[in-house]
């Protein structure tokens, strides 16, 4: 979600030369979005066509600028397993000033928590973004 979401605020604000991408810790590549997710996205209006899950791998670590996990158990697995990137890594609450707060993952949960994650994770970038893009 949270790709989806930083990507559309990417293009409202007319920022060019700014790539966002996702890769999860636990993706299944080749699976789409299906289910809740979809019905929670539609609900947001947020377009997904094409969004292709991935697993997070050396090569996007080496290509990122910053990378936003969204728990600590994401985060501190990132900077385990890609030391080397271990300075890129950060909790989305954190990067976006607001502590090291967890967005809990809504797999399972029903339409109504992943509409609450989705609000979570829009708060943040929203903060993010008045860093960021001032």
């Amino acid at each position: 979600m949270g790709e989806k979401i930083l990507s559309k605020m990417v293009r409202e604000k007319g920022l060019s030369g700014l790539n966002v991408q996702s890769a999860g810790t636990a993706a299944i590549p080749g699976y789409s979005i299906y289910g809740d997710l979809k019905t929670a996205l539609d609900i947001k209006g947020i377009e997904y066509s094409g969004h292709i899950p991935r697993m997070v791998d050396r090569n996007i670590m080496e290509e990122s600028d910053i990378i936003l996990a969204m728990t600590r158990e994401h985060s501190g697995y990132l900077k385990e397993r890609f030391s080397e990137y271990a300075d890129k890594v950060f909790m989305l609450s954190e990067f976006a000033g607001a502590g090291r707060e967890d967005i809990p993952d809504p797999i399972g949960q029903g339409v109504e928590t992943y509409l609450r994650v989705y609000d979570s994770i829009e708060e943040y970038l929203v903060k993010m973004k008045e860093r960021l893009f001032k």
